[in-house]
């Protein structure tokens, strides 16, 4: 996630996640997997869809030979998804703090170390 991007579409979230990533990145990455969860489940019922669609012109077991999931029942998939998490990587124009610097007033505040 770029920061400049955070701060152009809500600076507050931007200061609040400068000052405050204890307690806004978890709601980040929680969001995260919401969206991949979303687009997933989407993806899951395109695919149900063409299948039971008589007018496809895929040939049948052709569509996920290359799917080295696709041998997984969903309910696994669904269960390895929940199990699993996502992690938020951040960029931006953050000056860099060296190591030696950081003092009282950066705990708990988003550095970046050289």
């Amino acid at each position: 996630v770029d920061l400049a991007h955070v701060g152009e579409y809500d600076s507050a979230l931007l200061g609040l996640l400068l000052n405050q990533p204890d307690d806004v990145l978890p709601a980040m990455e929680a969001a995260a997997m919401d969206a991949l969860q979303t687009l997933l489940y989407d993806q899951q019922q395109q695919h149900q869809q063409q299948q039971e669609d008589p007018t496809t012109s895929v040939v049948e077991g052709m569509e996920d030979e290359g799917d080295p999931t696709s041998a997984q029942p969903s309910s696994t998939k669904d269960s390895a998804l929940r199990s699993s998490k996502i992690q938020i990587l951040l960029k931006g124009n953050l000056t860099p703090t060296p190591l030696r610097s950081i003092k009282s007033e950066h705990m708990n505040k988003l550095l970046k170390c050289p």
